[in-house]
């Protein structure tokens, strides 16, 4: 063999080479086959954005459709009286299925009834209906959690009684299972003890505040609640969207003037210290803003009693003395108790800030 011919042989290119390839091998014409299959598969997955799972399943089933489809065609051609009868029944039976199908179909999503195509699919819409779950006592726990539509109000006096009375294991078996994922017992029931510790042991008195209603996957309860004639928080209960019902997401307090307050025009301080505060990093009038989102973090000096759940406290933070007026639960931290205070500043001098419409937590050690 000549350098010519080497150099010829070496420019033939991929198709060209395919289509020798093929005049050899005859059978070599289903690689193009193969290609094209290639092909599709990635346009699918690619161009798509369908999952592999969905779009193996769903070639299967089309593969058996058209296998089907080419039988029917085939046998509605022939002209043998014996294939006659077996090409009209699989004609009617075909077009039997195509009905029931669609009209099940239809159904379901309009009615819910026999099963809405999410169940089909497992999606989130077959709560406790163990028949299409392949692990039945995962709806069996979901359904001790979820609770029905029109019971949210009453739920969320069960949950907060619990909470008052300590019971953290059954308040947060309530909890929907994306919130226990990511928040252990342990957490819950250390942030929930700091919390109560303002708290006490609950309401005299409460009353519903908003009539709730549902939003696209939430749901949130309000009640006023009563401490004494000094002292009306807000209690806060969210839900979560689980199928037909309800579970729980959130537990919230605040005091009632909160809800009064304009985020948008308020004069929230930064992230500073009551002294740096006091000197000067933070600009403008400090009576009428309110302390960093994060607190303040002071230790208890003393507390002096105003009503029955509700006193004053004298802090230290650094330099800086801050009396905290009308705190709900104010008398409970013993003193030299490190605390994180929220609150509106109501006056201040070089070596004292007063604040108002206080929550406290327990700070962390």
């Amino acid at each position: 063999m000549d350098r010519s011919d080497t150099t010829a042989g070496l420019a033939v290119g991929p198709l060209a080479l395919l289509r020798e390839a093929v005049r050899a091998v005859p059978a070599m014409r289903y690689a193009l086959g193969v290609g094209g299959i290639a092909a599709i598969v990635a346009i699918v997955l690619t161009y798509w954005k369908l999952e592999a799972r969905t779009a193996v399943f769903g070639g299967l089933v089309v593969f058996v459709a058209m296998v089907a489809l080419v039988i029917f065609a085939a046998l509605s051609r022939t002209g043998s009286a014996a294939l006659r009868p077996l090409a009209m029944s699989m004609a009617w039976s075909f077009l039997v299925l195509t009905v029931v199908a669609a009209s099940l179909f239809v159904s379901g999503a309009f009615f819910n009834w026999p099963q809405p195509l999410p169940c089909l699919l497992r999606g989130d819409g077959c709560l406790g209906k163990s028949n299409l779950d392949p692990n039945p006592e995962v709806d069996k726990e979901l359904e001790k959690i979820v609770i029905p539509p029109g019971k949210e109000v009453a739920a969320a006096e069960d949950i907060l009684n619990d909470l008052y009375a300590r019971r953290f294991q059954r308040v947060y078996d309530r909890f929907s299972p994306a919130v226990q994922q990511t928040l252990t017992f342990t957490t819950f029931r250390d942030i929930a003890q700091r919390q109560l510790m303002q708290m006490g042991k609950g309401p005299l008195h409460r009353k519903l505040r908003f009539k709730p209603v549902a939003q696209a996957a939430g749901l949130m309860v309000q009640f006023d609640a009563e401490f004494d004639e000094l002292s009306t928080w807000i209690e806060l209960i969210g839900f979560v969207k689980i199928g037909q019902g309800w579970a729980l997401y959130s537990i919230n307090f605040q005091p009632a003037s909160w809800a009064t307050v304009n985020p948008a025009t308020s004069h929230v301080l930064t992230d500073a210290s009551p002294t740096e505060a006091i000197h000067g990093t933070q600009k403008g009038e400090l009576a009428g803003a309110w302390t960093p989102p994060r607190g303040w973090r002071s230790t208890i000096k003393s507390s002096s009693k105003k009503a029955e759940s509700t006193c004053d406290m004298l802090l230290t933070s650094g330099e800086i003395e801050v009396v905290a007026h009308d705190v709900l639960g104010g008398c409970a931290p013993q003193a030299g108790s490190a605390l994180n205070l929220l609150g509106k500043i109501r006056s201040a001098n070089g070596k004292r800030l007063d604040l108002e419409q206080v929550q406290y937590q327990l700070a962390m050690p």
